[in-house]
């Protein structure tokens, strides 16, 4: 039915979430400060928005982003350790997003 499709994965929600890597999500009246420290940090693929930084982690332990962040005077108001979404999981496993227009 579908002859160039192939399964890229496939478990119990969870085991499939866990192949995601976790993001540090800053919340800051500072969010380029905070994003300078990831950076620093060695985060990746930073993104800021107004209010939040947030950064892929990698094999860093998340206490040490909120160590830094304090040690370099960025006020942390709210810090998350974020999986991907499904979603987020689909649409880096093939590249594509979702047509929900019909």
């Amino acid at each position: 039915m579908y002859p160039h499709r192939k399964l890229l994965t496939q478990g119990p929600i969870a085991q499939v979430r866990a192949v995601g890597e976790p993001r540090a999500r800053v919340v800051t009246d500072r969010p380029q400060d905070a994003a300078r420290v990831l950076r620093g940090l060695g985060l990746t693929d930073i993104v800021v928005e107004p209010g939040v930084a947030m950064g892929t982690l990698g094999a860093l332990i998340a206490e040490k982003v909120v160590v830094a962040l304090v040690h370099d005077g960025v006020p942390v108001t709210g810090f998350a350790v974020e999986r991907p979404s499904l979603e987020d999981l689909f649409v880096s496993l093939t590249g594509e997003g979702f047509n929900v227009s019909g």
